[in-house]
C-alpha cells in the first residue's frame, strides 16, 4: 500500500456518528455488498498500511499502529497477530529491516 486511500477517512465518517457504533442498517449493507463487515474491512486495511509501513521503514511499532489510527498498542498487535498470524516485530525480523 501506498498513501493513505482517501475512501477510509470518508467511510469512517459516514459510519462513525458522533463517537456511536456504525448504524446496524448501514452496516449490514456494507457487508452485503463487501462480504465482511466494516470493522473487518477496517483492520485489514490498517494492518496491510502496518505491513507497508513496517516493511519501507525504521519506525517503532507504537509509532507505526499510531499512523495507522490505533489509540491502543494492545489493540494494534492483537490485530496484528489475528490477521497475519505473526507480531509486528516477528513480521519486521522476517522482512529483514
Amino acid at each position: 500500500l501506498g498513501p493513505t486511500i482517501p475512501v477510509i477517512p470518508l467511510l469512517n465518517s459516514i459510519f462513525t456518528l458522533s463517537g456511536k457504533d456504525l448504524n446496524p442498517c448501514i452496516s449490514r449493507y456494507f457487508k452485503k455488498i463487501v462480504g465482511v463487515s466494516y470493522n473487518s474491512y477496517l483492520n485489514s486495511y490498517r494492518i496491510s498500511k502496518a505491513c507497508y509501513i513496517l516493511e519501507n521503514s525504521d519506525c517503532t511499532v507504537l509509532s507505526c499502529a499510531m499512523e495507522c489510527g490505533y489509540d491502543s498498542l494492545r489493540s494494534f498487535n492483537r490485530n496484528f497477530m489475528e490477521i497475519t498470524g505473526k507480531t509486528p516485530g516477528q513480521f519486521r525480523k522476517n522482512q529483514g529491516v
